[in-house]
């Protein structure tokens, strides 16, 4: 809404999606990645 307030035009694009074929998540497959992943995101929002 911030963007659309400021005069930016927001539009949507379809994405393929298709299940991991291999592998787990680095992120939600533990508590220590959920945690690393925070911090992360917090570090480039800050």
């Amino acid at each position: 809404m911030l963007a659309a307030e400021a005069g930016w035009t927001v539009v949507e694009h379809d994405v393929d999606y298709r299940p991991r074929t291999a592998g787990t998540s680095k992120v939600s497959g533990s508590v220590r990645g959920t945690i690393v992943a925070v911090r992360d995101f917090w570090k480039v929002l800050s």
